[in-house]
């Protein structure tokens, strides 16, 4: 391992001015809106402009009776009910641009400090950390489309449901396997809504045992592997540290913290049964309807599994350095699986074109020379003539979505699943509805675009049957810790022989259309090539939907603010500071502080990756300006904040990491609150325990791998 990059010089030496403190003030502020959104809001004009001009055409103008005087008001005031409000947000997407902008305004820095924010100094590269990021994002949310991590979660669960506890301590064991394998984001994304159909449906009320553990568990074993997490790839490219030495300082960190977690939950945190039921009554869902597309999940954990094993050996033998990043490796990887999935979507496309003529020409009896098939298909159509024609049923993209919302499970549709057993006239056809669906509804049969409905919001329940949460006492947020009340129209308890999975929100493309003159209707001129693109390739610009592409603006402002402060002198002066601290607390001392200042930097400084960004260049201005810096205080606060800025991540506010915001708003869509107190309430004594577990044993591999 070598001794890691020197850090710029720019800012060395540099007196604090009137433009230092600005620009300090300025990442505060950016900082504090990033944890305190606000949005601001815009005069009503503004939406009513664009309704007119993008939805109305003159056809329509010209065909429309315009309104007398006396109701020209009435118009005026009912259009200003049904225009929804614009808002403009200064939230994590927003502030450090905004705040980089300001910088520039204010001649606080030069435009060559915006060019290293995202060129990189000092090692550090932006543009490659972020082409990673996206790259295997992209990779782990199309694999999670193709219902692969959901599978294995109902496989698991299968095996130990009958018993809570059992079930509860295999849940934990597949989020530690799953989360080092395809880190915490992809996790979370797909393992919340299914952990809240999961508990729903098993009457575990609250279901909060279930849930914290899940996100804390994703984003504890985030620091073992460099792609999990992009704060891990910022330090190898700061000090130097190939993907495997990284892996190997963080394994024993990782799975000592791991170790300790899982008996602080279940025998401290959740030792009552309310949390953790002995026995309950799990539905019964066969896995197998869960995975939509297994030569998909075969081929995107194959290509997974490559890119690593690629970036682990071309880091080792020092192959990624220079112009030839991480880049090279990950952003190919990439681009295969979305040829994959766009040449998937054409083939899926073109089958149910052909299912659908062979339907409508046995329908009209074209079909001569097969007269008794298609005397066949005749009481089919009676029977099925209340849910929908065979046509219907596969030719129409928005049958599936009518199946679902239907509660029918038919077993020839392209896109069928059963809805929830909540309406009562879908329960006479249960038993056969049931029976096709094992017999006939094979998941490599079924093409996988008609079923992005079921990918697009994971495994959850139909809107009917969202649970609901009561206010805590003492805060009028909802939270988890009640149980939920019971919605107007309650389904019952799925039967025994109930294994299809339940009903979810149908996605944008494959919804009714609405009027045009209703604004969520996108312009057909405008948008009409997008929505072509949708329509023929949906995989793809699902997965390009669900991105955190608001993480790359942020980001790379972040590392801009960070060049800031190194321009204007504060690295320098907290450099020092650091110093004077190494000098007198030792190895124990730099790995407990670095590790500290690493969780509250995650809670203080816009997500962990602006506290990685920030506190990576004070310790690359430590080595650089003070001589013969001991290797074990060196790494040893290093990998202290590897620690940090992952355990970080489940600590005490929501931006406090990108999973932590996503698993937020997952659990509000599916009528879950999380609130402040709450968040803080069931992560303050875990990421405590596992933080004091692991800067122990970072300071124990630090004393015996270095002699000073």
């Amino acid at each position: 391992m070598s001794q890691g990059h020197a850090a710029s010089t720019i800012g060395q030496g540099r007196d604090i001015d009137a433009r230092s403190i600005v620009t300090l003030v300025v990442f505060l502020v950016v900082n504090a809106f990033v944890l305190f959104p606000l949005h601001i809001p815009l005069p009503l004009a503004l939406p009513r402009l664009y309704r007119r001009v993008f939805f109305s055409s003159p056809s329509t103008k010209s065909t429309q009776p315009q309104p007398s005087d006396g109701k020209a008001e009435r118009t005026e005031a009912v259009e200003a009910t049904t225009i929804t409000p614009w808002h403009l947000p200064i939230d994590l997407a927003t502030a450090p641009v905004i705040g980089v902008l300001l910088l520039l305004a204010s001649t606080c820095i030069p435009g060559s400090v915006v060019r290293d924010g995202i060129v990189g100094t000092g090692g550090v590269r932006p543009y490659d950390i972020m082409t990673l990021f996206i790259s295997f994002a992209y990779i782990s949310l199309s694999l999670d489309c193709t219902g692969l991590l959901r599978y294995l979660a109902f496989a698991v669960a299968s095996r130990s449901a009958a018993s809570g506890r059992l079930l509860y301590s295999t849940f934990f064991l597949f989020w530690v396997i799953a989360g080092l394998i395809v880190g915490n984001d992809p996790l979370i994304l797909s393992g919340t809504p299914f952990l809240v159909y999961f508990t729903s449906h098993a009457s575990i009320t609250p279901p909060t045992a279930f849930l914290f553990t899940q996100f804390q568990a994703a984003n504890l074993v985030s620091a073992l592997l460099v792609s999990s997490n992009p704060t891990n790839l910022v330090l190898t490219q700061a000090f130097g540290v190939s993907f495997l030495s990284y892996s190997a300082w963080l394994a024993l960190p990782t799975i000592a913290a791991a170790l300790v977690l899982y008996p602080t939950l279940r025998y401290f945190l959740f030792r009552g049964e309310v949390f953790i039921p002995k026995t309950l009554r799990p539905p019964k869902v066969d896995p197998r309807t869960a995975l939509v597309d297994p030569w998909g999940g075969a081929f995107g954990a194959s290509l997974f599994i490559i890119t690593i094993a690629m970036l682990v050996g071309l880091s080792a033998g020092g192959k990624l350095e220079g112009v030839e990043g991480v880049w090279t490796v990950t952003a190919p990887a990439a681009i295969v699986m979305v040829v994959r999935d766009g040449a998937h979507d054409l083939w899926a496309r073109k089958r149910e074109e052909r299912v659908r003529r062979e339907e409508e020409d046995r329908k009209r009896g074209v079909l001569v020379d097969r007269p008794e098939e298609t005397r066949k298909v005749g009481p089919a159509e009676a029977v099925d003539g209340e849910k929908g024609s065979v046509q219907d049923r596969h030719g129409d993209d928005n049958a599936g979505a009518r199946a679902m919302s239907d509660g029918l499970a038919n077993k020839e549709g392209p896109s069928s699943r059963r809805a929830s057993a909540g309406d009562q006239d879908d329960n006479k056809h249960k038993d056969s509805d049931v029976t096709g669906a094992l017999t006939v509804d094979k998941s490599s049969e079924r093409p996988r675009h008609s079923r992005l409905a079921e990918t697009d919001q994971g495994i959850s329940e139909a809107p009917s049957t969202s649970p609901h949460a009561s206010p805590s006492p003492g805060n009028g947020t909802p939270t988890l810790i009640t149980s939920r009340a019971p919605s107007p129209k309650p389904s019952p308890s799925p039967s025994p022989s109930d294994t299809s999975l339940p009903a979810v929100p149908t996605p944008p493309s494959q919804s009714n259309p609405q009027p045009a003159s209703t604004p969520s209707t996108p312009p057909s001129r405008l948008f009409a090539p997008l929505r072509l693109i949708s329509r023929t390739f949906p995989t793809p610009s699902l997965v390009f939907t669900r991105l955190p592409l608001p993480l790359v603006p942020f980001a790379f402002s972040m590392f801009i603010l960070v060049e800031a402060l190194q321009y204007t002198g504060w690295i320098s002066v907290w450099a020092g500071w650091w110093a004077a601290w190494a000098r007198a607390a030792g190895v124990a001392g730099s790995v407990w502080l670095m590790g500290t200042i690493g969780v509250l930097g995650c809670n203080l400084f816009g997500t962990n990756i602006g506290a990685t960004v920030l506190l990576s260049r004070v310790l690359q201005e430590w080595q650089a300006t003070t001589p013969d810096v001991s290797s074990r205080t060196l790494y040893g606060a290093v990998f202290a904040l590897a620690v940090g800025s992952n355990f970080g991540a489940y600590s005490f506010v929501f931006p406090a990491s990108l999973a932590g915001l996503l698993w937020r708003d997952i659990l509000a869509q599916k009528g879950l609150h999380v609130s402040r107190r709450e968040f803080v309430r069931w992560n303050a004594v875990p990421v405590v325990v596992t933080m004091v577990v692991g800067c122990l044993v970072v300071a124990g591999e630090v004393c015996v791998m270095y002699k000073s």
